[in-house]
């Protein structure tokens, strides 16, 4: 009985890794680089039905998506004053729908502020179901707004079913100035 060299045995081994072991490290790098690539295309795909809903919401708004459509993401006024005027309007009538009640609103934007954002921050007691309502309208309507910083605590005094919360929020929009 003859046995083999050990070296002819070990050949033998990384014969067998080479031809077998690396052919399915290869596959396995396959089937995860194509999972990868599938991902990505459910992203874009999920990406592009945002795009398409915001379209249709700005579609809706103004009737058409002429050149003019895509204004109604900006507020839009002559004056930076005009604006910040005309969001804080519509920030109170938010509120007011969400069945709110506003305390105080002011001018958040500071120096170092892009002038083309306009910031404003409100004080409201709100019940729970109205501060839903409210951020709801808030981040999904037009002109679109950001709810950037929101703190909230239970009013003084409040001891009822629902309870009314005070709540300080800040909201950024972006301006536009009216073109001739």
């Amino acid at each position: 009985m003859t046995t083999a060299p050990p070296s002819s045995r070990m050949t033998r081994i990384i014969a067998i890794l080479c031809f077998i072991g690396l052919p399915l490290l290869f596959g396995t790098m396959a089937c995860l680089n194509s999972l990868d690539a599938a991902d990505m295309d459910l992203e874009t795909a999920e990406i592009g039905m945002q795009t398409a809903a915001i379209m249709r919401k700005a579609e809706r708004q103004t009737g058409s998506l002429d050149g003019t459509a895509m204004d109604t993401v900006f507020v839009r006024s002559a004056t930076r004053t005009g604006a910040l005027a005309a969001f804080r309007e519509q920030v109170v009538t938010l509120i007011s729908d969400a069945k709110g009640r506003v305390i105080e609103t002011a001018d958040a934007s500071s120096g170092d502020d892009d002038p083309s954002f306009l910031s404003l921050s409100a004080t409201l007691e709100i019940d729970n179901d109205g501060l839903l309502i409210l951020l709801y309208q808030m981040e999904s309507g037009l002109p679109l707004m950001t709810v950037e910083t929101l703190s909230l605590r239970r009013s003084e005094g409040s001891e009822t079913e629902q309870q009314t919360l005070r709540a300080d929020l800040k909201v950024v929009a972006h301006w536009r100035e009216l073109g001739p």
